[in-house]
């Protein structure tokens, strides 16, 4: 210690300490995005169940003059989500009754005739979005119907559920407008993601047309 001459120590360079701090900070930016990009539908549910105390589900409304709660546009080729998911949830465990072409149209009339009746008839119209639905014709036809309804100031008839996203060639100005002014659902395979993914079809379908 006596030997020692504090002319060997050298200050740290000023442009090394900003270096360090801005990479400490990027890493901790690119950590957090990943970390929240992962897990963000459990801390969607978290915030979510801390907001409301628990998740649950509204109670049914009793019928009104409509033969069905909801009439649901999808695509065939998403069929076994359909079954499996929808009907599962909201037929089975919350008693609501939904249109589906492929169950609840006779067949024999003028099918054009008979879903554009099936959705007057229905208190919601929900359409199933995928790439399968968007790359339809029909689909495409739906899309439209739902377009016009909004327009005519329908827009409390009707709910949207993405199964997945969407690819750029498909979203059209019409599709824009319809997820910015009407209620969505996004599906995942995320559990807690589910939770308010349901909690979310539930509600929209207990509300009553505005």
């Amino acid at each position: 210690l006596v030997d020692f001459d504090t002319a060997d120590c050298h200050e740290l360079n000023q442009y090394v300490v900003m270096a360090l701090i801005i990479a400490g900070v990027l890493c901790l930016v690119a950590l957090s995005v990943i970390v929240v990009r992962r897990y963000r539908w459990d801390i969607k549910y978290y915030i979510h169940a801390c907001k409301y105390n628990k998740l649950t589900s509204p109670p049914v409304n009793l019928r009104d003059d409509f033969l069905y709660d909801g009439f649901v546009a999808y695509n065939t080729r998403d069929r076994k989500w359909i079954m499996a998911e929808l009907v599962e949830h909201v037929e089975r465990k919350h008693n609501y009754k939904l249109c589906l072409h492929e169950r609840d149209i006779i067949p024999g009339g003028v099918y054009v005739e008979d879903v554009l009746e099936s959705i007057d008839f229905s208190r919601k119209f929900i359409l199933v979005l995928s790439n399968n639905f968007m790359d339809d014709q029909w689909g495409r036809y739906e899309t439209a119907i739902a377009s016009h309804t909004l327009a005519e100031g329908g827009g409390g008839k009707l709910f949207l559920i993405l199964l997945e996203d969407i690819r750029s060639e498909y979203i059209t100005r019409s599709l824009k407008v319809l997820l910015k002014s009407i209620g969505h659902a996004e599906w995942t395979k995320n559990k807690n993601g589910q939770k308010i993914f349901w909690n979310n079809v539930v509600q929209n379908l207990e509300k009553s047309e505005k």
